[in-house]
């Protein structure tokens, strides 16, 4: 349960905390999580090769970003 089979053929789990504002996303060996953060923005918090990443977006920029940060093999995006 959780794990979506999207339009593109890529699995991934998802967590949604709605007290927290805040949606995880995970593959293997990769977590992101989306939170709600100021001025309509969104923050996506994750950890590669051991150092911590912060990038803010709009909530537009946020689904691509989400995409090809889970995703940076796909082909066709």
């Amino acid at each position: 349960m959780g794990t979506l089979l999207e339009t593109w053929g890529q699995r991934y789990a998802f967590k949604h905390d709605r007290v927290q504002h805040k949606i995880t996303f995970e593959v293997p060996g990769f977590t992101l999580s989306a939170v709600e953060s100021r001025n309509d923005e969104i923050a996506l918090l994750f950890e590669e090769a051991g150092t911590r990443h912060r990038v803010e977006c709009s909530v537009a920029e946020a689904p691509k970003l989400i995409e090809a940060l889970l995703f940076p093999t796909a082909k066709g995006k």
